[in-house]
């Protein structure tokens, strides 16, 4: 069985999936695929080094550690912008929505 610190981290990188799920399905709602086709492999590159890195001094804490900030650095912020940026601010909504009338 894993430390109680293990279970807590492993208790946080639930909880950062899960809200990635989230936004992910809001951008899957919105139809942004083409402009999200970078963000998995950016994010993985990103996991890959840091894990690489954060092993050596933490085990894996680092592991677990390192998985959480390449989500929470690279593919969250990423995947908050793209809706954002893509629907909200070109007025993509309104149009959606006097196309409806």
């Amino acid at each position: 069985m894993f430390a109680y610190p293990a279970v807590i981290c492993f208790s946080v990188y639930f909880f950062i999936v899960e809200v990635n799920t989230l936004l992910n399905a809001y951008k899957d709602a919105a139809g942004i695929w083409h402009e999200d086709r970078f963000r998995p492999l950016v994010t993985a590159i990103v996991n890959l080094c840091l894990n690489l890195i954060m092993v050596q001094f933490w085990g894996i804490y680092g592991i677990l550690l390192s998985t959480v900030l390449s989500m929470l650095l690279v593919g969250m912020p990423w995947l908050f912008k793209e809706p954002v940026q893509y629907n909200f601010l070109k007025n993509r909504c309104l149009t959606v929505f006097d196309t409806a009338r």
